[in-house]
Order: structure tokens, then C-alpha cells, then sequence
């Protein structure tokens, strides 16, 4: 279990440690990650959200490809202000114009992220028990909160050293349904074993 300031200084020292790493490991990484998700043969889902990789970020290119098909539709996510914060719509990758923190965003196209099958996470840590941490901003966790009248399937996307043992989790946190990394996948929920447990290692 971790405090907030524990938290602090652990995203601190995650987000150093994925700047510094090359971009041979990144690449390699992210191919490695595609090929572990590839052995649990997921059916392709139609609405796919994805992200722009920045801050040092396992690129999910490859990850798409994997899990993309001819009727795979992809987008990108936009903050976008709804009921009085802002929160994630995914849009037309074609469309990309600035976006807030510097990260080119889709200005076309926007839908509500419940709308989509599945969504590719970013994350600076996750826990063995599906929890994740952002960079602090939140957003993540309101555009999927629970109250939603769909939950796309969350798979988060990271370096394996960015796995961690549990923490306290807030009520408003969101967990993932499974993540996958170089090392593997490992999943969180009922759902995530019936997609993805029975290829799984």
C-alpha cells in the first residue's frame, strides 16, 4: 500500500526511468508486446482507441496492427470539455491538429470513449492487481468511469518494469481488464480470462 506522496515519487522515478531508454528498447519492445498479444489470438474489435506515445511511452503501433482487421476502425483520443471537466473523445486519426500537453490530437470524428470495443491505455505504472497510474491528470479514469452505459475493454500498454504491487486505489479509479507488456499479458478481469487467459504465456 502507497500514500499520495509515495505515489508522487513513484511516477517520478517510472517516467525518468522510460525517458531514458533508447529508442532500439522501445522498439523492441513494443514489437515484443505485439507478439505476446498476437499468442492470445483476440478476435479484432471494431472501434479501437489508441494514443499518441510521448514522455517516453511504448509506441502501440504494433499492438494496432496485431490487433486491427479490415473492418477495425481506429481513433485517437482529444480532451474535450463535458459537464464542466474535461474529458477523452476519440476521433479520426486523419484529422490530427494540436492538442493539449503538446500532443497532436484528432479534430474530426469525436465520439464519447464508452462508444468504443476496445481501448489501448497509456499508463507510468500499473499494479498486479489492474490498478493504474497516469500522469496525474485524471482523465483516464473520469471518460471510463462505471456509471457509463458501456465499459470498452481496457488493455493497458507498458514496459514490464513498470509493474508494481498493489496500492490503495481511490473510488473513482478505473481498472484495467488486462496489460500487456515485452514480458507478456496479464489479466485483471472475468472478461479479459475469457478473451485473452486461455493463450495467456
Amino acid at each position: 500500500m502507497r500514500n499520495d506522496a509515495e505515489l508522487r515519487r513513484l511516477r517520478r522515478t517510472l517516467r525518468r526511468q522510460r525517458r531514458g531508454l533508447s529508442p532500439t528498447f522501445r522498439a523492441a519492445a513494443a514489437a515484443r508486446a505485439a507478439a505476446a498479444l498476437a499468442r492470445c489470438a483476440p478476435l479484432p474489435p471494431r472501434h479501437l482507441g489508441l494514443y499518441s506515445p510521448s514522455d517516453g511511452e511504448i509506441d502501440p503501433a504494433p499492438l494496432a496492427a496485431t490487433l486491427s482487421a479490415g473492418a477495425t476502425q481506429t481513433y485517437l483520443p482529444r480532451l474535450s470539455p463535458f459537464a464542466g471537466r474535461p474529458q477523452l473523445r476519440f476521433g479520426d486519426p486523419a484529422s490530427l491538429a494540436p492538442g493539449r500537453f503538446g500532443i497532436p490530437a484528432p479534430s474530426q470524428g469525436l465520439r464519447p470513449a464508452w462508444t468504443l470495443s476496445w481501448v489501448i491505455v497509456p499508463l507510468v505504472a500499473f499494479s498486479t492487481a489492474g490498478d493504474r497510474l497516469g500522469r496525474g491528470g485524471g482523465f483516464y479514469d473520469s471518460s471510463f468511469a462505471a456509471h457509463w452505459p458501456h465499459q470498452p475493454f481496457l488493455l493497458g500498454l507498458a514496459y514490464a518494469f513498470q509493474g508494481c504491487a498493489p496500492w490503495a486505489s481511490a473510488p473513482h479509479d478505473v481498472r484495467l481488464d488486462a496489460v500487456v507488456t515485452e514480458a507478456g499479458v496479464q489479466c485483471f478481469s472475468p472478461r479479459a480470462q475469457r478473451l485473452l487467459g486461455a493463450a495467456r504465456g
